[in-house]
C-alpha cells in the first residue's frame, strides 16, 4: 500500500493542525488520513495521503455532465491556441485528459503537433485514445510516468492537479518535462472558498472535502497563483464560471497560462492562514455533526467493486470444484 506523508507544498514546513476527517467514497471517515491546515502559510491539504483507501476510481462514465466539460475544454483550447504558438512537430502533453475532449480540441488547433496524454486509469486512457486518434496515450499517473527532459512545448493540466498526492513533487516533475521555452496551462476549481463543484453545491465541510475523496489540496485563490509563479512564470490568468447550480452557486475556475522558469524563485510565501481558516469555520457552522464511526477495510470500496469481487470469488470457487477429481 502506498502512503505519503508530506510537508506543506507551498512553504515546505511541517507544522499543521487538524481541521476535519478525510472522507472515503461511502462517506465514512478514513482510518489514516485527515484534512489539515498549515499554520505557516494556510494551505489546506490531506495528510497523509493513502490513495488506495479512498475507494474511488474514475471510469469511462465518470463525466455525466458531458456538455459542460466539453464546452469548458473547447474554450480552454481556444484560449491556449491564441497565445501559445507552436512549430511543426512540437509535442503537447495533456495531463489527466479523462475522455480526451481537450486532446481532441488541441489536435484540431495544432494539427502538425504530436499529441500525448497521461491518464491514470487504463480504461479511461483507452477512451481518450479512441477520442483522439493518432495520439500517444500513456496509462499512468505523473508519479508513475517518465518522459525525456524538455520534451513538451505545451502542457495542459485541467481539473486534475487537485488529485496529485505530492503536489509540489508533481509540478517539479512536470517542469522537467516542459521545454525551456515551453508553455503550461493549468486550471482548477478546488479552492477553500469554492461555492460549487460541477453541478454540485458546496454547503458543508462534507461537500467541500468529501465530494471527491481523491482530492488532496485546497488553496486560497491568490495563494495558488503565487505558488505557481515561483516555479513557472504566470503570464496570464483567467477566472470564469463554468456552470451555476440550481441554487445559484457558481462553479468558478481559475486558469493560469505560464512559461517555464529554468531556476525557480525562492521567496517567503504570504500567509493565508486567517482567510482559509475563516472559510473552513464558516462551513463548519453549517455542517451537521458526523457519526462517530470509521470504515472497515472493505467499506472503502464502492459497492460495485464489492459485487465484482464477490462474483469473481464465486467463479473461482466453481472452477476449482469443476477441476477437482
Amino acid at each position: 500500500m502506498i502512503a505519503t506523508y508530506l510537508s506543506c507544498a507551498v512553504c515546505g514546513v511541517d507544522d499543521t493542525e487538524a481541521l476535519y476527517p478525510a472522507l472515503l467514497s461511502d462517506g465514512s471517515e478514513s482510518s489514516f488520513q485527515r484534512i489539515v491546515i498549515c499554520r505557516q502559510c494556510g494551505l489546506v491539504y490531506k495528510n497523509p495521503v493513502v490513495p488506495s483507501e479512498n475507494g474511488l476510481v474514475y471510469a469511462p462514465g465518470s463525466w455525466p455532465q458531458t456538455n459542460i466539460f466539453r464546452q469548458r475544454l473547447e474554450a480552454n483550447a481556444d484560449f491556449i491556441a491564441t497565445r501559445a504558438h507552436l512549430a511543426t512537430g512540437d509535442a503537447i502533453l495533456d495531463v489527466g485528459p479523462g475522455p480526451g475532449f481537450l486532446m481532441a480540441a488541441l489536435r484540431e488547433r495544432y494539427p502538425s503537433s504530436k499529441i500525448f496524454g497521461l491518464e491514470a486509469v487504463p480504461e479511461v486512457a483507452a477512451l481518450a485514445a479512441r477520442q483522439c486518434r493518432g495520439a500517444v496515450v500513456l496509462p499512468g499517473s505523473v508519479d508513475e510516468a517518465s518522459f525525456p527532459a524538455n520534451r513538451f512545448k505545451l502542457m495542459a493540466v485541467c481539473g486534475v492537479d487537485y488529485l496529485f498526492a505530492d503536489h509540489r513533487g508533481a509540478l517539479e516533475k512536470l517542469s522537467r518535462w516542459l521545454a525551456n521555452d515551453g508553455w503550461l496551462y493549468i486550471e482548477r476549481n478546488v479552492f477553500v472558498d469554492q461555492q460549487a463543484y460541477t453541478a454540485a453545491d458546496i454547503t458543508s465541510l462534507d461537500t467541500l472535502f468529501g465530494s471527491n475523496p481523491l482530492m488532496t489540496t485546497w488553496f486560497h485563490r491568490d495563494q495558488y497563483r503565487e505558488y505557481l509563479d515561483c516555479m513557472f512564470e504566470v503570464v496570464e490568468s483567467r477566472r470564469y464560471d463554468s456552470d451555476v447550480t440550481s441554487s445559484g452557486r457558481r462553479n468558478t475556475l481559475d486558469g493560469h497560462l505560464c512559461r517555464k522558469r529554468v531556476a525557480p524563485i525562492m521567496r517567503t510565501p504570504r500567509s493565508y492562514y486567517e482567510e482559509n481558516r475563516a472559510h473552513v469555520e464558516a462551513l463548519r457552522a453549517r455542517t451537521p455533526p458526523r457519526p462517530q464511526r470509521t470504515a472497515s477495510p472493505d467499506a472503502a470500496q464502492p459497492s460495485l467493486h464489492r459485487v465484482r469481487a464477490m462474483i469473481l470469488g464465486r467463479v473461482k470457487s466453481a472452477v476449482k470444484r469443476a477441476l477437482e477429481p
